[in-house]
């Protein structure tokens, strides 16, 4: 049995079933296992040349005009057109980035956590 932050799989969905107002009382609560990988890269180059070289393979598309191009297509050969011209052309592209350092440096007043 696996855990979430020290909560059994069984207590976590028992937990958010509750909170989603499911369970005994009403509705019903579906699962679905999804199958990850993870790719671990090692190297003798700086940790920014990596980020950078990372980063130069993802396409970085306008998300405000993706998200208007994507909502306009009307056939999935339109929204597949929509993506491909996103994507890099390693077949990467980024939908968010998030500075999770950011509250610690707005909590203490630093430049850097």
């Amino acid at each position: 049995m696996s855990a979430i932050a020290g909560v059994s799989r069984r207590g976590f969905l028992s937990g958010l079933a509750s909170v989603l107002g499911l369970g005994a009382e009403g509705g019903e609560m579906t699962t679905k296992q999804s199958s990850m990988r993870r790719l671990t890269v090692t190297s003798s180059k700086p940790f920014q040349d990596v980020v950078t070289a990372f980063e130069a393979a993802v396409g970085h598309p306008n998300l405000t005009e993706f998200m208007t191009q994507l909502n306009g297509a009307k056939t999935y050969a339109e929204m597949e057109s929509v993506v491909q011209a996103a994507v890099s052309k390693a077949g990467f592209m980024q939908f968010a980035r998030f500075d999770l350092g950011a509250v610690i440096r707005k909590e203490n007043g630093q430049d850097q956590p």
